[in-house]
């Protein structure tokens, strides 16, 4: 039998088997497709629509039951890693359990902000300390951590020196050792 054309619903209480490369389709064109072909198995929508998976919670699993991804319905969406939640959605923006790296040449984090009235920014910290590093092998001699309002450089921090461009306003200032005034004098303090 080469082929087999059935009006109506098939039931197949024993399984359907396919062998490598034999696809279960499904529309005029054949465009959702199932398949294995002998090392991946597929689901492929090779027409010109979305391939679209509804449910009201999902759960992508590796065989082990272990999640990678979950969908709660009008609920967060959590990604794992080795089973433990990483990056999860909230109903305000994101969580993240453990560190950020960040990767290319010259990452970046932007904050924009559509708030006219109140543009404020904070990196808070949840420990006794916050840690602004540049370079923190210290393979690079210049590194410096450089801080800018606008595109004018208010503040910079290198090895052993603190620049500062403009007025230092401070209730308090304890200095130990001297004050280089213009690079070459110093001016002590007592």
């Amino acid at each position: 039998l080469s082929a087999l054309t059935v009006t109506g619903e098939i039931t197949a209480n024993g399984g359907i088997a396919l062998g490598d490369n034999d696809k279960a389709t499904f529309g005029a064109g054949d465009d959702l497709q199932i398949y294995h072909d002998g090392s991946n198995s597929y689901i492929r929508d090779a027409g010109t629509g979305n391939l679209a998976i509804r449910g009201t919670n999902l759960n992508l699993q590796k065989d082990g039951g272990e999640s990678y991804i979950t969908m709660v319905a009008d609920g967060a969406v959590t990604a794992f890693y080795d089973n433990s939640p990483k990056l999860a959605t909230t109903s305000t923006g994101i969580d993240v359990t453990g560190d950020i790296t960040l990767g290319d040449n010259n990452p970046t984090i932007t904050f924009n902000d559509s708030s006219v009235t109140n543009l404020s920014h904070t990196i808070l910290s949840a420990s006794d300390n916050l840690r602004i590093t540049a370079d923190a092998s210290g393979v690079d001699a210049g590194s410096r951590v450089e801080i800018f309002d606008g595109s004018t450089e208010v503040a910079r921090f290198s090895a052993g020196a603190v620049l500062v461009t403009g007025e230092v306003a401070a209730t308090s200032l304890d200095i130990s050792g001297d004050i280089d005034v213009d690079g070459t004098t110093n001016l002590d303090v007592v």
